[in-house]
């Protein structure tokens, strides 16, 4: 073993007390990285499977599925919804049991569940978050003015730009609705996510540990008073908007920063204990600066705590995606090609793989980075994302192209951490392989190779939802949403101490 592999430089207690921890790769104490190039499936990971047979198909019309986003309610249901390219969105999902919220929806002339009729095409921004105190969820999509002809969704008088213009044919309008956990609409009506912002992309939303919900989202192609470089420095500005528990609007819309020198992009929102974190790309690179991840604190109404910045200092690692469960802490997730000199395996250097990171809610990284991905054949890895449970743990999912031996076609593989960001399984493949069989031959029907993989977890259980090309019935080719569910085997989160490699 390398002497660097045997170094112990701190413990991470129990506590999540903040530790000062150097810029390198982490196992469980007493543990070297573990590389492991043959991704087992779930069922062999050792996880426990709610929806029995496999995958449950959701959506299946011969347009595309895209964008599912999913969350898993307090009755235990979860809870997906996407964009069908046919013109509409979509809600469906599985109980607690894993059966089928709605039948499979079929109907490829659909009408959209915000927006009541069908507009003919959308945009790909979709939100679909858990309420925590209610149990219900909200479901939000981007759409462009002129589609909207027809449905009850208005864009407020107040929504207008420095040049006059409140109608955004170019990224659209956000609207959302709320609905209850038997998956009915309690707002009758979409609710525009702005007050006065207009074309909408790259954002989040969370609920928060009051009721309330914050929607972040990026506005493109539009000139605002405060932004003072619009547009030689950028179009792009990061917006805050927060919501009562009914829908209305608890404060005025509000810009994340108040440095609007260059561009802010890719908002990403995790809900604390008693407030929330934003994350988001500070831009200035069309200003003549530098590009950095930055971070802010706010309180549950919107009140900045604290300001920090989420870039790695010593390594440049910028974040790909970040959650939060309404506890004290929040992860990171980052791609990147694996550095040389920090205390990887040999075989490990250079090889695309996806770490992981867990802060305080003071914006502090209370962990070193995480190896989450196991191999070093040269795969690739891509789409990846991360959701913490309330108690801590976290799940990572990520598009892998060399896990699955049997079609050699793209899949979804995962691998579940506890609060600490110690693991409690290997990486392991979220779906059987072959992920479905034909009727007819009893053989593969040709390989998932998913689109848009994303999970959601609460402390008892975890959801994977994505679109796979492989459901029998319509041929390989456009994707159809589906949805897998386990028990949480993070769910005993007890913190283990640390050695660093």
């Amino acid at each position: 073993m390398k002497i660097a592999q045997k170094i112990f430089v701190g413990l991470f207690v129990a506590c999540m007390s903040i530790v000062l921890v150097p810029q390198v790769y982490s196992q469980p104490f007493g543990e070297e990285i573990t590389v492991l190039n043959d991704t087992p499936t779930f069922d062999v990971a050792g996880l426990e499977v709610i929806t029995a047979d496999g995958p449950v198909v959701l959506g299946q019309t011969i347009n595309e599925d895209r964008e599912p986003k999913i969350s898993i309610l307090n009755n235990g249901s979860t809870s997906v919804f996407w964009v069908n390219r046919g013109g509409s969105h979509h809600v469906n999902g599985v109980d607690a049991s894993g059966n089928i919220i709605f039948p499979t929806i079929t109907d490829d002339a659909g009408i959209d569940v915000i927006v009541d009729v069908n507009t003919g095409s959308n945009t790909n921004w979709t939100l679909d978050k858990a309420d925590r105190v209610q149990g219900g969820f909200l479901v939000a999509a981007t759409w462009q003015f002129g589609t909207l002809t027809g449905s009850s969704a208005v864009v407020p008088s107040t929504v207008i730009d420095d040049w006059g213009i409140r109608e955004d044919d170019g990224q659209g309008h956000g609207f959302f609705k709320l609905f209850d956990d038997q998956f009915q609409a309690t707002t009758p009506d979409p609710i525009s996510i702005s007050q006065f912002s207009a074309g909408h992309r790259e954002w989040d939303c969370c609920w928060l540990s009051d009721g309330k919900f914050v929607i972040a989202t990026v506005a493109r192609g539009h000139p605002y008073a405060a932004d003072p470089d619009f547009p030689d420095g950028g179009q792009d500005i990061g917006l805050i908007n927060i919501f009562n528990s009914d829908g209305t609007r608890f404060k005025d819309e509000f810009f994340v920063s108040d440095d609007l020198t260059g561009q802010q992009n890719d908002m990403r929102l995790g809900a604390l204990a008693n407030g929330f974190v934003c994350i988001y790309m500070d831009n200035k690179s069309s200003a003549g600066g530098a590009s950095s991840n930055k971070g802010v604190i706010f309180d549950n109404d919107g009140n900045k705590v604290k300001d920090f910045v989420a870039t790695d200092e010593a390594t440049g690692i910028n974040v790909n995606w970040m959650d939060a469960g309404g506890g004290n802490t929040f992860v990171t997730v980052h791609n990147v090609s694996g550095p040389a000199d920090v205390g990887l395996p040999d075989s490990m250097v250079g090889q695309a793989m996806i770490l992981a990171r867990v802060w305080n809610d003071q914006g502090e990284p209370i962990t070193p980075f995480i190896a989450v991905t196991q191999h070093d054949d040269r795969r690739s890895v891509s789409r990846e994302r991360c959701a913490m449970a309330a108690n801590g743990s976290f799940v990572i999912t990520w598009h892998d192209g060399l896990a699955d031996l049997i079609d050699m076609t793209q899949s979804v593989v995962a691998r579940v951490f506890k609060v600490d960001g110690t693991p409690v399984t290997d990486a392991f493949v979220a779906h059987p392989l072959p992920e479905f069989l034909d009727p007819d031959t009893g053989e593969s029907s040709g390989g998932g190779d998913p689109g848009e993989a994303i999970p959601a977890i609460t402390n008892d259980r975890l959801s994977i939802a994505w679109g796979s090309r492989a459901v029998p019935g319509k041929g390989y080719g456009t994707r159809d949403a589906v949805v897998m569910s386990f028990t949480n085997p993070a769910e005993d989160t007890a913190s283990e101490s640390w050695s660093l490699y």
